[in-house]
């Protein structure tokens, strides 16, 4: 039995350090709408903290027969024993929420390179920095014409005049760059230009992130064409392949959906090729901090990207220690029909009435026909989630 909790905003979480860090708004409002989506990745008697009691579908709650509780509440769990604490990305804020009642897991998981949080050594994790340095060793040792040169890879800068410096020697040599803070979630922290164009918001924003975070990350902005991540699990210190995820993002990078289902490989590349670059991955996966302090699902998003004419791929775009939207839509691949899958969404409230049917369409076997299966709660306010067939 364990216990599990939705925190989207666990990279800026860590990125404070403090265990009773506000987040701001934005992933604060994701987190009570969405907090029930740890359900889908549940056992049996599993328990899940929430803001509020969610209304869900009988159809869903009699599958995962999940409990929840109140996070304000935690005090009436306390004579349960649990396995593991799973949220959806360790950091300070989420450890805090378990404090009262630590005695109540397992001393494996307490002693496991998750329970056993440490600041010096898993703030590094959730740093782009981290992932820089893993593609970089990656396009070293197995780099060749289908991935980017040493030259297009991000770079790490510590001020204002080195990052438009930079920015205009990108724009001489390539389609656009992308600012990335080092530590960002749900979208956040990323700048992107396809013109030569700054102005005081962006330099403003340049020197929030120096003073908070210390350093950017600039990269080549690719001629993208798909979106996918490379999803594993890391147990014992060893990463073990789950399988591909294909996903849609905004023209500023934000999150929309994915498909449910999970692929063998990536868009435009054959299977051997995919297991191919799986395996070489990896062994550099193995080398790393990943594997030396962290255990659980780590996603490695990535992109297919247009240049000269030819399709190439970019596999490390960022490495992600923490569940994801794209596993997660891996995992209700049950609910779909292979023929036709359903997509996973992210929608906002506004956006909500254009997906009609909203009711979906059940089959007795349990897969969607048509229609939208709400998952997240039917009383949030703000964003739902669900699978939607047309």
């Amino acid at each position: 039995m364990n216990l599990r909790l939705f925190n989207p905003s666990c990279e800026m979480e860590v990125a404070n350090g403090c265990c009773y860090y506000n987040p701001p708004k934005f992933p604060l409002l994701l987190e009570s709408d969405l907090g029930v989506l740890p359900m889908y990745f549940s056992n049996t008697n599993d328990y899940l903290l929430v803001d509020n009691l969610p209304e869900i579908d009988n159809f869903l709650k009699n599958f995962y027969n999940t409990k929840f509780i109140l996070k304000n509440n935690i005090d009436k769990i306390a004579d349960k024993q649990f396995d593991k604490f799973l949220p959806w990305g360790i950091s300070p804020r989420a450890f805090n929420f378990i404090n009262k009642i630590k005695k109540n897991f397992s001393n494996d998981f307490l002693q496991s390179p998750i329970g056993n949080y440490s600041e010096e050594k898993h703030k590094k994790l959730f740093s782009r920095d981290l992932s820089s340095e893993v593609l970089k060793k990656f396009i070293s040792q197995y780099g060749n014409s289908f991935f980017p040169t040493l030259d297009q890879l991000p770079q790490k800068l510590f001020d204002t005049r080195s990052a438009l410096e930079l920015f205009n020697i990108k724009f001489d040599t390539g389609n656009g760059v992308v600012f990335k803070a080092p530590m960002s979630s749900s979208g956040r922290g990323i700048q992107m230009f396809r013109k030569r164009e700054i102005d005081d918001n962006f330099k403003n924003w340049l020197k929030y992130i120096f003073r908070t975070q210390g350093f950017v990350m600039c990269e080549t902005l690719f001629d993208k064409k798909d979106d996918f991540s490379l999803h594993f699990k890391i147990e014992n210190s060893i990463p073990k392949f789950i399988g591909v995820s294909i996903f849609k993002t905004s023209n500023n990078g934000f999150y929309i959906g994915s498909v449910a289902k999970k692929f063998n490989n990536i868009p435009d590349f054959s299977v051997e090729f995919t297991l191919n670059l799986v395996e070489n991955i990896k062994k550099v996966l193995c080398e790393s901090n990943f594997c030396k302090n962290y255990s659980g699902f780590l996603g490695i998003d990535g992109i297919t990207y247009y240049e000269s004419g030819n399709i190439k791929i970019n596999p490390f775009v960022e490495i992600n220690c923490r569940h994801s939207m794209g596993l997660l839509a891996m995992m209700l691949e049950k609910f779909s029909l292979l023929e036709n899958p359903a997509s996973f969404l992210i929608i906002q409230q506004s956006d909500f009435q254009k997906y009609i049917p909203i009711t979906a369409d059940i089959s007795t076997d349990g897969k969607i026909l048509s229609g939208f299966l709400q998952l997240s709660d039917k009383k949030s306010k703000y964003f739902k989630a669900g699978l939607y067939v047309e």
